[in-house]
């Protein structure tokens, strides 16, 4: 089957790789390239999946990926995306979205400004505790108007 949707990564650390995983075990997905400025880290990954990598951000972003997933610690996500929305490319961040309040609106704003999509990436929607939500609202419960989740990372970025 073709592939429908590329996909370029930023970021190689953990959730990076999975995002590999992810992409690789999917058919409808193809990996444009991985960027990192890691040369190492990209040469590993490179030998260990068959991926395209590279270590420069404007040759990712020239390849044209249908989407640029954003995997680097959140303080770089809003410079990451304002990039990525020059160049008319769609955003995938990791959660959180943004440092701060502040990045996250100019996020939306430059996206907006862009005329590109964004989602993010939460990858905790895969987990055991959703799948139980998701049996509990198939219940008649009525409308719901409102679901929070907090969460607290004592140590960030994550080991």
């Amino acid at each position: 089957m073709t592939k429908t949707t590329t996909i370029g990564i930023i970021g190689t650390g953990v959730v990076g790789e999975r995002i590999i995983n992810q992409a690789l075990q999917n058919e409808h997905y193809e990996i444009a390239a991985i960027f990192d400025t890691n040369e190492a880290r990209t040469a590993q990954l490179a030998a260990k999946y068959n991926v395209p990598t590279t270590n420069d951000l404007q040759a990712l972003l020239n390849l044209k990926p249908d989407w640029v997933y954003i995997g680097t610690p959140p303080v770089s996500h809003a410079t990451l995306a304002a990039e990525i929305a020059k160049h008319k490319l769609h955003i995938l961040s990791e959660k959180p979205l943004a440092h701060d309040a502040a990045d996250g609106e100019t996020m939306v704003r430059i996206a907006n400004e862009a005329n590109v999509q964004t989602a993010m990436h939460f990858p905790l929607m895969y987990g055991a505790a959703v799948h139980q939500l998701k049996q509990e609202l198939a219940k008649d419960m009525g409308d719901i108007t409102r679901i929070e989740l907090h969460t607290y990372f004592p140590e960030w970025p994550r080991k």
